[in-house]
């Protein structure tokens, strides 16, 4: 007789889960943002509410890492836009429009 292979438990999933979740939601940012610079204000709160402590921690990255998350999240935006975390409130804006 052989004994059948255990299946993934509860742990495995939840592994599975969080990981997922680590990588989707700093890359849902870009989207997210190209969502945030129209103008349908019924997405505004809830997006700043989801991604503002992705932008605190942008905030606080040194240069290198920090321009490449606005090289990220500006492949998304449309032209004239600039995304700059450079100072972190809830209240000011995440983008720079150049006209």
């Amino acid at each position: 007789m052989t004994s059948s292979p255990k299946r993934p438990g509860v742990a495995f999933w939840a592994t599975v889960v969080v990981l997922v979740a680590l990588i989707a939601y700093p890359l849902s940012f870009g989207p997210a943002c190209r969502i945030y610079t129209t103008n349908v204000t019924l997405f505004w709160t809830p997006l700043r509410l989801v991604y503002s402590p992705l932008v605190a921690v942008c905030c606080r990255l040194p240069d290198g890492p920090r321009y490449a998350a606005c090289w990220y999240v500006e492949l998304f935006l449309p032209a004239g836009f600039h995304f700059t975390p450079t100072k972190w409130k809830f209240d000011v804006a995440w983008f720079e429009k150049n006209d």
